[in-house]
């Protein structure tokens, strides 16, 4: 039922917004224009095309109530800040905040670390072109709730008949997690929320190849080792003293594993970060196993693909996105809990709270219907469902849950850099304000 009526939800709004559409496109077919061609060689809208996006004082009159309330606030600001937008966007701005560090090899960075982490920065270090076809690269990134991601590599383009298309790299990396959230496992896990400490030490070498534009595909061997510890967030009790250490893989000595990974990807979607048409799909496969002490092994697949499709216009599209995640344990062997498959964030359940399920496998659905309200605001709908399962039996309707919502979105042309909206579950509701596109 709760799925049915959040369909409901989502395919209202999309045929009220495809009827305002299809008004629209009339009204501009009689103007000797239409909402195909208007792209230039460059696929970019010509000059004023987006003028005529910015909603003015004259025309909110002619829109439903609804419309006008939303949309008249931002008729006001539309126009200088829609313009800022594309001008830091078209004169890459943000590309020479180096100057102000003094340094060209030097970017800011901003952000969080994942769902729960806290806002914070850093910085990204490159020798770029200087020490060509070699490129000595480093990250540093800290959030307010101590979060940490240090990185420090190497790559090589080793071939000049190539060019850019092959890739030999090798990385060490430091994470910091202190307050990462447990529940429990499997798709009826209890409603007590513990924390635990988590700690990455990875190196990894391995190759990429990109034969076309659209293709990708590379391969790596990578060495993890975790440590894990009672979690830092004083409102909620460390893992170790709710749950058995028995009961739960890897909570005391956490796990040292090797891991040979190889992966694919296909890219056809295009325009920044907002697509409005195409398809993506990545595909990862991986076989782990311990090092030392502990029985882990397994194999590991991920399959995330995405997809978007204008309705009438550009200004309209209806997105999706599937990811499917599966962990298969090697004989007796066990997948310690912090590498089982998770969902509850602002990726996948984003009316759960953070890593709500978790289990060996996971499957989850996203559907999100995005409009334009002025050039630089959009509204969107959603609706995201799916669940943890260890087996077969367990991927059943009684363990589904959905999640619903919906918020505005603050881009420029071709980018999406701030997103706020609500998402509501059958346990919670939650309100998110977070930088970039949910996929």
């Amino acid at each position: 039922m709760i799925l049915f009526r959040c369909f409901i939800f989502v395919f209202g709004i999309v045929i009220w917004s495809a009827s305002v559409c299809a008004q629209e496109k009339e009204r501009n077919t009689q103007k000797g224009g239409s909402a195909a061609g208007t792209e230039n060689s460059k696929g970019r809208p010509p000059a004023g095309f987006y003028d005529d996006r910015i909603v003015k004082p004259e025309q909110i009159s002619k829109r439903p109530m609804i419309a006008r309330v939303i949309v008249a606030p931002f008729g006001v600001i539309g126009r200088p800040m829609e313009k800022g937008l594309n001008y830091v966007e078209e004169s890459r701005a943000l590309d020479r905040l180096v100057i102000i560090l003094n340094h060209p090899n030097i970017r800011p960075v901003f952000g969080n670390l994942g769902d729960g982490s806290g806002f914070g920065g850093g910085a990204y270090l490159s020798t770029a072109d200087s020490l060509s076809p070699f490129n000595i690269f480093g990250l540093g990134h800290i959030t307010s709730k101590r979060y940490l991601h240090g990185l420090a590599g190497v790559s090589v383009r080793p071939s000049p008949a190539l060019g850019e298309k092959l890739e030999l790299f090798t990385t060490a990396e430091l994470r910091l997690r202190p307050e990462e959230d447990f529940w429990g496992m499997g798709p009826q896990s209890g409603t007590t929320r513990t924390n635990y400490d988590l700690q990455n030490r990875t190196v990894s070498a391995g190759l990429t190849y990109r034969p076309t534009t659209n293709w990708r595909a590379g391969t790596a061997l990578v060495y993890d080792s975790a440590s894990v510890f009672g979690g830092r967030d004083k409102r909620f009790p460390t893992t170790q003293s709710v749950f058995p250490v028995d009961t739960v893989p890897g909570l005391v000595e956490g796990a040292a594993l090797l891991s040979p990974t190889a992966f694919v990807e296909y890219d056809r979607r295009g325009r920044g970060n907002a697509p409005i048409r195409g398809f993506y799909a990545m595909a990862t496969i991986a076989s782990n196993d311990s090092v030392g002490s502990g029985d882990y092994g397994f194999w590991s697949y991920t399959v995330d693909s995405r997809f978007y499709v204008p309705l009438l216009s550009d200004g309209r599209v209806l997105a999706a996105r599937t990811l499917l995640w599966f962990n298969d344990p090697k004989g007796g062997s066990q997948v310690p809990f912090f590498r089982m498959a998770q969902l509850g964030d602002s990726q996948t359940l984003r009316g759960y709270d953070s890593q709500r399920f978790r289990g060996n496998n996971a499957a989850a659905w996203n559907v999100e219907y995005r409009t334009d309200l002025t050039g630089f605001v959009g509204a969107f709908a959603f609706t995201d469902f799916g669940q943890v399962f260890d087996n077969r039996s367990e991927f059943n309707t009684d363990n589904f849950r959905v999640t619903y919502g919906g918020g505005l979105q603050f881009k420029s042309r071709e980018s999406v850099f701030l997103r706020v909206y609500l998402a509501k579950s059958d346990e919670s509701s939650r309100f998110f304000f977070t930088l970039g596109p949910t996929f």
